[in-house]
């Protein structure tokens, strides 16, 4: 399916970009991101019940650590909405993911590393291979072979002035191979 007839149904995820320093501020919606800017501004008590209940809080925050390939490169973390005190944009989170990047001759690797609960060790890695000439994206999770395609330089894509990155996303049937990934790893 490509973008100039696909639906609109699907995710949408607002990241603000950063004020100063490196990290990005993930939001599930335009009214999370605008409640978390004017909670910023107030400090009122009125304001500990709505944001320990996860109103107008980031879904995340990616720290953009470097951008040196074969090491760490991005984290993510998660934020916890707190119930026994206003919420704490420093206390109020953990490291989700840590991604490392490595690069090859065709493809770049992300490597995800997820820690999905801060107490319990449910830990596992998940790694995409990114092609430097087709803007596909393939990894497996769960047995499944995924593959997300980027359809932002797509014609009818740019078209659309109200967004600004679009990705189509699909599983690849059991018999279809990462054909591309298979040669340039021989």
């Amino acid at each position: 399916m490509s973008f100039s007839n696909s639906s609109s149904q699907g995710w949408t995820f607002i990241i603000n970009e950063p004020t100063s320093g490196r990290e990005y501020t993930i939001f599930t919606s335009k009214d999370a991101s605008d409640k978390w800017a004017d909670f910023k501004k107030t400090k009122s008590p009125e304001l500990k019940d709505p944001q320990s209940q996860g109103y107008g809080t980031p879904l995340l925050v990616a720290n953009n650590v470097g951008h040196r390939l074969n090491s760490k490169c991005l984290l993510f973390k998660k934020y916890m909405p707190a119930t026994d005190h206003p919420f704490d944009v420093e206390k109020d989170s953990y490291e989700l993911c840590a991604v490392n990047l490595k690069q090859h001759l065709s493809h770049r690797t992300s490597i995800f590393h997820f820690k999905p609960d801060p107490n319990q060790s449910l830990d596992f890695e998940l790694s995409l291979f990114m092609h430097l000439t087709f803007p596909i994206v393939d990894y497996i999770y769960k047995g499944e072979k995924h593959r997300w395609i980027d359809e932002t330089k797509a014609c009818a894509f740019r078209r659309q002035r109200d967004v600004k990155f679009r990705f189509n996303h699909c599983v690849l049937r059991q018999d279809q191979k990462f054909r591309w990934l298979t040669i340039a790893m021989e």
